[in-house]
């Protein structure tokens, strides 16, 4: 669904950024080693994971409820089939 999509992209920009850091970081090892920019560096990487993780979160709270409302909708489906089918039973019509 487009209500869906909308988690998963963020999450997707979150983790591209994040390998984005990282590969970064380490075409520029000797750069970052020089100037002594490890912390800095680490910091950075550790906000896109801390951004991945909350977008995860999202994305897996957004399917959960989505997987719920389809039980309920199936649940209530199935009690419904059940009602009519016992009633007809009870009136001699089954």
């Amino acid at each position: 669904t487009s209500w869906r999509t909308r988690f998963r992209r963020v999450m997707n920009k979150a983790e591209s950024d994040a390998s984005g850091r990282v590969v970064d970081s380490l075409l520029n090892y000797e750069a970052v080693k020089y100037y002594g920019n490890e912390g800095h560096e680490a910091k950075r990487y550790d906000e896109c994971m801390r951004q991945y993780e909350t977008a995860a979160v999202s994305t897996a709270q957004s399917l959960a409820g989505l997987n719920l409302g389809q039980s309920w909708i199936f649940t209530a489906a199935i009690t419904a089939a059940m009602l009519a089918t016992s009633q007809s039973i009870m009136a001699g019509t089954a």
